[in-house]
């Protein structure tokens, strides 16, 4: 089985920093890709220690999302190749076929408990889409559909995106726009 060691993008950037220090920005990191052979490198969006953006017009939990600035950071993530651990025939994949995964850490910054919802696409330089996130979220089946997610005021959660293996990907792109206080449906 192809499994790369997970590493966190700060260690990655530290890894790399060592050989060339001005080649990678903080917010990018690497993920070896077996399936071609080399390793590419792969920003995230947002990067680590910014705020999600949000619509106002969505915010119905009222936890603030101030001039589209949401209450959720991205602490951190981690990005990995693995085979997929599920199928999904509406995306056209099968267990252990290969993806690129990515391991968000996200802070809610609210004391409010509160739902939202997780969109994640991998992006090529061009900025087209090579891959919606494969995972299902119940709410709408397909690829790239919402996925509900819950957060605890004042606590860390964690969520995984798989993404279609490609070395076109040079962006991962979480977008969490509505926030509710119920779970959807």
């Amino acid at each position: 089985m192809n499994r790369v060691i997970v590493l966190t993008c700060l260690a990655a950037v530290v890894l790399l920093a060592a050989a060339e220090p001005s080649v990678l920005p903080m917010e990018e990191c690497f993920v070896y890709l077996p399936i071609i052979g080399k390793a590419r490198v792969i920003a995230v969006s947002p990067s680590p220690g910014e705020h999600f953006a949000c619509n106002p017009d969505c915010d119905w939990a009222d936890v603030g999302c101030d001039e589209g600035i949401s209450k959720v950071l991205m602490q951190d993530y981690e990005l990995e190749y693995e085979p997929c651990p599920f199928s999904n025939w509406l995306c056209d994949v099968s267990a252990g076929d290969p993806t690129v995964a990515v391991t968000a850490h996200l802070y809610n910054e609210s004391p409010k408990d509160y739902w939202v919802i997780v969109y994640g696409s991998a992006l090529d330089s061009e900025g087209q889409q090579v891959s919606p996130h494969l995972d299902e979220g119940g709410i709408v089946p397909g690829c790239g559909g919402p996925i509900p997610l819950f957060l605890s005021g004042k606590q860390t959660d964690t969520i995984t995106l798989h993404f279609k293996a490609s070395e076109d990907i040079t962006l991962i792109s979480i977008r969490m726009p509505c926030t509710s206080e119920i779970p959807p449906p």
